[in-house]
């Protein structure tokens, strides 16, 4: 189930990678670990043979899982070090809202681009994992513009649709 590219022969060197392709490798592939496997289920071994990397190479780009999980919910949330990147509430309502595929909501705007499973999954698990220790400093304050803006049913539609996506996705395995 790995991403990683196979060699043409034995003992052949993959071509290198350019400036930050392994941190963004690593960030998708940490998106698809955690919310499958939540903050506490995802290993580190996982995550970097899903990114088609070695092991120490999570730890090079990231000084600890925690903080490779706060990128993906950062990546997640169009949040770069702490600022938004011109990112408003009524974006990420947007966002939101179309992942939502029910008929019953009509919240959703056309022009909107859907959330994927893997970054659904994600915020649920987020969500989850908001009262964690070592996540609970930082991880409430990123989740709860989500919350503010999309109001407690909107949300919890959101959570329905993930959860529901999890169900299915552990009776796949």
């Amino acid at each position: 189930m790995s991403s990683a590219p196979s060699s043409a022969a034995p003992g052949a060197r993959r071509p290198r990678r350019r400036p930050g392709e392994n941190r963004a490798g690593l960030i998708a592939a940490g998106t698809v670990e955690f919310g499958l496997h939540g903050y506490a289920g995802a290993q580190t071994s996982a995550i970097a043979e899903r990114a088609g990397v070695s092991q120490p190479n999570v730890y090079a780009n990231f000084a600890s899982k925690r903080e490779l999980f706060i990128a993906c919910v950062r990546e997640l949330l169009g949040v770069a070090g702490g600022a938004p990147h011109a990112v408003s509430s009524a974006t990420i309502a947007e966002t939101v809202f179309s992942t939502v595929r029910s008929t019953k909501t009509t919240l959703a705007p056309a022009s909107a681009a859907p959330l994927t499973d893997e970054h659904l999954l994600l915020l649920y698990q987020a969500i989850a994992a908001a009262q964690e220790p070592g996540l609970a400093d930082e991880l409430p304050g990123l989740l709860a513009e989500i919350h503010a803006t999309l109001g407690r049913n909107a949300l919890a539609e959101v959570l329905l649709e993930a959860a529901t996506l999890l169900v299915s996705q552990e009776s796949s395995e």
